[in-house]
């Protein structure tokens, strides 16, 4: 038998091990293309893109099995890529993503990320079952994480937040990891309101350029992380949450006063 993990096992000279890898991993993102992102002047694009790259090349890098979804979504989903394995996966290149992007019409998050989470189950209950007898009763790790970025209020969904709650409340409680990212909202308030863990919600600007930037690079490294296996550490700094959220700008604040855009929405959800 190999022991090519051996460096995730062997101790060094401390006492801290490194992460042993998961056998696969299960990832993806799900983005808003609402009106309102038009704000964002097509820099969520280029980070999408940017993201789709880095993930790819880590499953490379690494080895591992890595799964990825990527959807859109306005009044509607639209599904790029469905859990597709990455490591081979030909990519959306960056006029693909930006037009999957193009900002239009209203925002139908709660529905679009009921169903993600579902899927990215699904792909893995699909996974498991496939794997040898032996293999499958050593329960081995896939490590499943999710990234979902909205900037304003859910008006198309037919499910509640409730819904959503219970929802992701159970993808963490096996083990996933939900990344909330929010802007034109306090992230942590919101986030938690969908079952998103306040370590994993993250406020970003709505309109500067170098913080969008940011909170894309962030989200992208907790992806990065829970892939490795370091899924019980995985947090947002405060140096990603300070350079996420942007600078102020008005003339009556003071200067250099981080924007926190704070509150939920108020919700019109049809049942």
């Amino acid at each position: 038998m190999s022991l090519s993990c051996l460096q995730h096992v062997k101790r060094t000279d401390g006492s801290d091990r490194s992460p042993a890898p998961p056998l696969a991993s299960f990832t993806g993102f799900t983005g808003d293309r609402s009106g309102s992102m038009s704000s964002m002047m097509g820099k969520q694009t280029e980070m999408t893109h940017k993201m789709l790259q880095q993930v790819q090349n880590d499953a490379k890098k690494s080895g591992v099995q890595t799964f990825f979804d990527f959807v859109t979504f306005d009044d509607l989903p639209e599904v790029h890529l469905d859990n597709v394995e990455i490591n081979t996966a030909e990519l959306p290149s960056a006029e693909e993503v930006s037009h999957y992007m193009d900002p239009r019409g209203c925002t139908r998050f709660i529905d679009t990320a009921l169903e993600r989470l579902a899927a990215q189950n699904r792909a893995v209950k699909k996974f498991r079952e496939s794997l040898p007898v032996k293999v499958r009763d050593l329960d081995p790790v896939i490590a499943q994480s999710y990234s979902f970025l909205t900037d304003g209020q859910d008006n198309e969904s037919k499910w509640s937040r409730r819904e959503l709650k219970v929802a992701m409340s159970s993808y963490r409680e096996a083990g996933g990891k939900g990344i909330f990212l929010a802007a034109n909202m306090d992230a942590v308030s919101v986030g938690g309101q969908f079952g998103f863990d306040p370590e994993t919600s993250l406020t970003i600007s709505a309109h500067d350029q170098e913080a969008i930037g940011s909170g894309l690079r962030s989200a992208t490294q907790c992806l990065r992380q829970v892939s490795q296996g370091a899924s019980e550490s995985i947090r947002f700094t405060g140096i990603q949450r300070a350079s996420s959220a942007g600078v102020s700008s008005r003339p009556n604040n003071p200067p250099n006063r981080i924007r926190r855009n704070v509150g939920p929405p108020r919700f019109n959800l049809r049942r």
